[in-house]
């Protein structure tokens, strides 16, 4: 009886040797999967407050592009507006010139006209003068 005491015995520290052992070692497994699974969630996290930055980064350029576009709109419908009113002005200038210019012609005209009949009266003058002179 005691040796079967004792086999048994021995039989039952194998058992809970072996079962402490597969203990040991599956424990061991899950801390350093545990510290894998850590590890790889620090850097998701990381990765995931770099891309929120870079998101929030992104939104407001997009914000001061947004802003940038409404401001060059604003200003080329200015300059439009500014570039038509000088089409105008420069029509309108044209045509003031154009008048002048007429005007000028006609005063032109109007003093030849007036040289050549005081040239003709001058010399019907003189015609008279030279005759009654006769």
């Amino acid at each position: 009886m005691v040796r079967l005491a004792a086999r048994l015995q021995d039989e039952a520290d194998t058992r809970v040797a072996a079962v402490t052992q597969q203990f040991t070692a599956e424990r061991q497994q899950a801390e350093a999967r545990h510290v894998t699974l850590q590890q790889e969630a620090d850097a998701l996290r990381t990765h995931l407050e770099r891309t929120e930055i870079q998101l929030s980064d992104e939104r407001t350029q997009h914000v001061l592009a947004k802003q940038q576009s409404e401001a060059d709109r604003v200003r080329s419908s200015q300059l439009h507006q500014q570039d038509m009113d000088l089409q105008e002005r420069l029509a309108a200038d044209a045509l003031h010139l154009q008048s002048l210019e007429e005007k000028h012609t006609q005063a032109r005209e109007s003093l030849e006209h007036f040289r050549q009949a005081t040239k003709e009266q001058r010399e019907r003058t003189q015609r008279q003068h030279d005759q009654q002179q006769q």
